[in-house]
């Protein structure tokens, strides 16, 4: 389980999450919430992996929580 901290971020293995509220970057206004994760590299880089829009922070979490990784290509 990640550990969010007060700016809504969270660390896990080797990703990074961040859930902001941002009500004018989403297509939807119905889904103000945005989640962003970046993958941490062994030499520190950050790779923006996905960004989704959710309505609720807790459904940005929560999709945080169950992300398997990036979809093969």
């Amino acid at each position: 389980m990640l550990q969010w901290n007060e700016q809504n971020r969270a660390v896990g293995d080797r990703h990074e999450f961040h859930v902001f509220y941002d009500p004018g970057s989403t297509q939807s206004r119905d889904r103000p919430w945005i989640l962003v994760i970046r993958e941490v590299g062994e030499d520190g880089v950050h790779t923006h992996v996905v960004q989704e829009s959710y309505s609720t922070a807790a459904d940005a979490k929560e999709a945080a929580e169950q992300w398997k990784g990036p979809p093969l290509k």
